[in-house]
């Protein structure tokens, strides 16, 4: 039997902002680079296996239109960050996506992100020849945990 499933309507709130100035194509990535296991096999297939620390951590590509009031309010954040790393408060992120049956049942899948932090500035294309990609402005954050949810 096939499944169904429509999907939109998503929010991605950046501490209590609701970003709205996306563009096209992947808004929001999230990576978790590392691993939370591992294990190490030995002597008589005796095993040692180990719980990481930095596998909770969750990193994220967020892309907004350059020059709109969400690249500005970033942009400010980010050089608040460079000037004073210290006396900055770890950002917060919640992404939540409203997925559909087809048959009217719908349930939100919520990421909720906490300790996060700018891991390197944008970059820049400037480009000639009509290339969508120059009206994109790129953030990478990066946070400390997260939790996935579903309601």
């Amino acid at each position: 039997m096939a499944i169904d499933t429509l999907v939109g309507q998503d929010t991605i709130i950046l501490d209590d902002r609701q970003i709205t100035d996306v563009g096209f194509g992947d808004i929001v990535v999230l990576d978790m680079p590392n691993t939370f296991t591992e294990l190490e096999s030995g002597k008589d297939g005796n095993t040692v296996f180990v719980f990481m620390e930095s596998g909770r951590q969750i990193h994220v590509k967020l892309r907004v239109l350059v020059g709109r009031d969400d690249d500005r309010w970033l942009n400010s954040k980010l050089e608040a960050t460079k000037n004073s790393f210290i006396t900055q408060v770890l950002m917060t992120m919640t992404l939540a996506k409203r997925v559909g049956d087809g048959k009217g049942g719908v349930i939100t899948t919520r990421w909720n992100l906490e300790g996060g932090v700018f891991t390197t500035p944008p970059s820049t294309k400037y480009n000639v020849s009509g290339d969508k990609e120059q009206a994109i402005q790129e953030y990478s954050l990066a946070f400390a945990r997260g939790t996935k949810s579903f309601s």
